[in-house]
């Protein structure tokens, strides 16, 4: 008979289908056989055990307990016949779930990587949301929300048609416009949050993103200083917030969090209010706003002789660039951008629309290379 510990009380597990429970002091136990009454000891005694029908055996302080033959045959296959799982503790926890004993638990955290924690046990991972719900060698199945078994790998060769190779060293399926890198993209297009997007949709100067952001590698994102300054599923790199890796599986996340192509990302399916800074995607998860934020749609948002340009109002300079500098002083360069001759500070004649074209190590940063640190 095997025993574990789980909170206030020892469990034991007997062989076949009955239940034992045994005291935290190790001196009285429950035991009961299917279809029988419950047997009940008292504090500093013996156990007492029934049968149906029977008189239960029963040993008083300094007395030494009677067993006529039956009882000691009784006891012979009481031992042989019960199993399963254990009773109830005395805290609420019910460790036996469809036959299977159960491990107690607080988060999933404390489960083993194939198991969720379910209403205080850990349980076997069936449902998902997402890959990361489920084993390495396993997919979830979008159309059944099931884990489903498939192969390991090294590489996207080693998979079958439609499959490539995930964070875990796992084969799943992918969907078109879906992406890890801008090379799973067009050459129009960047990946940006795992989806495909057209690049002239995507900001290349910060004074396209909302103020205090930076326009860094067509993501508008926050200066920081740690990744405690940064959103779910973003790390503080070179001082600003980006994408990582930050997890394996869901275990891995917080509470409300799961492992969504190796970030933890809030579930916004039951929870559809996001911290600020991120909103819910199609995919009901939380993740960073990226966009660039338009000032103007039209030239008649602005201000007198300027137009609107890719949401921002600029300012023409159809004669030269000192045109500019009476109008504004930092505005130093009359640069074409399209059809136009628009005012520009030095720092705003780009060298980059994306990281590709600068050299290997640096980002582009409102449209410079810049190294990284």
């Amino acid at each position: 008979m095997q025993s574990q510990t789980s909170r206030s009380q020892r469990f034991a597990t007997s062989p076949r289908g009955g239940n034992l429970l045994v005291s935290p002091s190790g001196q009285n136990s429950l035991v009961s056989l299917p279809g029988q009454n419950p047997l009940v000891s008292l504090p500093g005694q013996s156990p007492l055990v029934s049968l149906s029908g029977q008189s239960p055996l029963v040993s008083l302080p300094g007395k030494k307990a009677s067993f006529p033959s039956w009882g000691l045959v009784a006891i012979t296959l009481l031992g042989a016949s019960l199993t399963g799982c254990p009773v109830w503790g005395d805290d609420g926890y019910d460790p036996c779930r469809s036959g299977r004993c159960s491990t107690v638990c607080s988060s999933t955290a404390d489960c083993s990587p194939d198991e969720l924690c379910d209403e205080g046990m850990c349980v076997p991972q069936t449902t998902c949301r997402t890959n990361g719900d489920c084993p390495t060698g396993a997919y979830c199945d979008a159309a059944t929300s099931e884990c489903t078994a498939s192969s390991v790998c090294a590489t996207d060769a080693t998979c079958e048609t439609n499959f490539w190779c995930d964070f875990r060293r796992t084969c799943v399926p992918h969907a078109a416009g879906d992406c890890r890198s801008n090379t799973d993209c067009s050459t129009t297009d960047l990946c940006i949050e795992d989806r495909c997007v057209a690049t002239d949709t995507t900001c290349q100067l910060d004074r396209e993103c909302p103020a205090g952001q930076a326009c860094v590698n067509n993501e508008c994102t926050g200066p920081c200083r740690d990744d405690s300054q940064c959103l779910a599923g973003d790390r503080c790199i070179s001082s600003f917030c980006r994408p990582s890796t930050t997890c394996s599986n869901s275990a891995s996340c917080d509470a409300g969090e799961r492992c969504v192509t190796g970030r933890c990302l809030p579930d916004c399916a039951t929870a559809p209010m996001c911290a600020t800074g991120s909103s819910c995607a199609a995919d009901e998860f939380c993740r960073p706003d990226w966009e660039r934020t338009p000032f103007c749609s039209i030239d008649s948002d602005c201000n007198d002789g300027r137009v609107c340009r890719v949401g921002v109002c600029r300012t023409p300079c159809p004669a030269a660039p000192m045109t500019c500098m009476n109008i504004d002083a930092q505005f130093s360069g009359c640069a074409q951008e399209g059809a136009d001759m628009l005012c520009v500070a030095p720092a705003e004649i780009p060298v980059c629309r994306v990281s590709a074209d600068c050299p290997s190590g640096r980002d582009c940063v409102n449209g410079q290379c810049r190294a990284r640190n």
